[in-house]
């Protein structure tokens, strides 16, 4: 179903989009037991080239796809631009995009050769920072920010968060609070940045501190 045709069918303008798709590629491991520098390089070997193609256009295209045009692989996707940009007209406030990128973007290391996930999220940053500066023209004006997540559970991140396994969030994934996050970490700060006027280009990193003790 065409999500965009359906909304416009139902609404005359958008608020708020938020684009949180994301995957990696099973060749990653980013979890493997064995990270040692024969195992990395014989999963970067394992590698193939659709393990860079899939995971782009989820993490990467789908985000320019979805905020601005309606046509991506052939097929019909969600093309959310002209009801963002009509909130002004029905809201007088701007409509905003908020997408979900990583900590994984910002990184200089590959988390044990997740190659191709990490430059898939240094894009989306990129990408994000390009639409925030356009689509701060006038005739347009949607804000976009980005909301960097670290350590979170999920179908791709097979993680508890019960709080009994402090010691391994800290030695294992190298988060000094200890543990992984939760959608009550992320709820306040979307909030923020889908309401906030005056803020656009804003990247928001919520890791549990990972940034400050692994480069």
């Amino acid at each position: 179903m065409d999500l965009a045709k359906f909304v416009r069918k139902q609404e005359d303008h958008l608020d708020s989009l938020v684009n949180n798709a994301g995957v990696t590629t099973v060749n990653a491991q980013l979890d493997a037991e064995d990270n040692s520098a024969e195992a990395i390089s014989k999963r970067m070997l394992e590698q193939n080239f659709d393990d860079w193609l899939q995971p782009y256009a989820v993490n990467t295209a789908s985000i320019y796809f979805t905020s601005v045009t309606s046509d991506i692989a052939s097929q019909v996707s969600a093309a959310f631009l002209p009801l963002l940009m009509a909130t002004r007209k029905y809201r007088c406030v701007s409509g905003n995009i908020v997408n979900v990128t990583s900590m994984s973007g910002i990184m200089r290391t590959s988390q044990d050769g997740q190659f191709s996930y990490n430059a898939n999220k240094a894009a989306a940053r990129s990408l994000s920072t390009q639409l925030a500066n356009d689509f701060t023209r006038p005739h347009i004006n949607v804000r976009v920010n980005q909301l960097a997540l670290g350590c979170f559970p999920s179908q791709m991140t097979k993680i508890t968060t019960s709080g009994e396994e402090k010691e391994y969030f800290i030695n294992k994934w190298h988060i000094p609070f200890g543990r992984a996050g939760t959608s009550e970490d992320i709820f306040k700060l979307l909030l923020n940045l889908a309401t906030s006027e005056y803020m656009t280009d804003s990247t928001q990193v919520v890791d549990g501190g990972y940034l400050c003790v692994v480069p």
